[in-house]
C-alpha cells in the first residue's frame, strides 16, 4: 500500500467516526479532505521532501484522532450516546467540553492522556 492509500483509509476511518460522534469535520482542518487536498497540491510544485512532510502529519494527526476515537470507545464501553454526552459537558479538568479539544491535534493527544489516565487510574 503506498502513501497515497495509507491516506485515503485514515481519511475514511476519521469521517466515520466523524458521522459516530457528530463532528462537523469541516470545523477540522486536518480532518476536511478539501483542506488536505489543497495542502497537497501546494506542496506538489514546492519540495519533494516538504510534502513528504505534510503527509506524515497529516497521518499522524489522523491517527491520533482514530486512537482517541478507540479510547473513548473503550472508555464509554461502546454507548454512542454516552460518548457524545461526555464530549458535550464541560469538563472540570479541561474548563471546556471535550469536543472543542477535538478542534486541534494538541487537544487530541490531551484527551488521550487524560482518557489513558483515567484508565489506568480504573483498572
Amino acid at each position: 500500500m503506498n502513501q497515497g492509500e495509507e491516506l485515503l483509509v485514515l481519511i475514511k476511518a476519521a469521517y466515520r467516526i466523524c458521522k459516530i460522534l457528530k463532528v462537523d469535520e469541516k470545523a477540522h482542518p486536518f480532518l476536511c479532505i478539501e483542506s488536505i487536498n489543497a495542502r497537497l497540491r501546494n506542496k506538489i510544485n514546492g519540495n519533494e521532501g516538504r510534502q513528504h512532510d505534510l503527509v506524515a502529519h497529516v497521518k499522524q494527526s489522523l491517527l491520533a484522532f482514530i486512537s482517541f476515537y478507540r479510547v473513548l470507545y473503550a472508555f464509554c464501553g461502546g454507548d454512542v450516546a454516552f460518548m457524545n454526552h461526555w464530549l458535550n459537558v464541560k469538563n472540570k479538568s479541561f474548563g471546556v467540553p471535550p469536543r472543542d479539544m477535538l478542534r486541534t491535534c494538541e487537544g487530541i493527544e490531551r484527551l488521550n492522556r487524560y482518557l489513558d489516565e483515567l484508565r489506568a487510574h480504573n483498572d
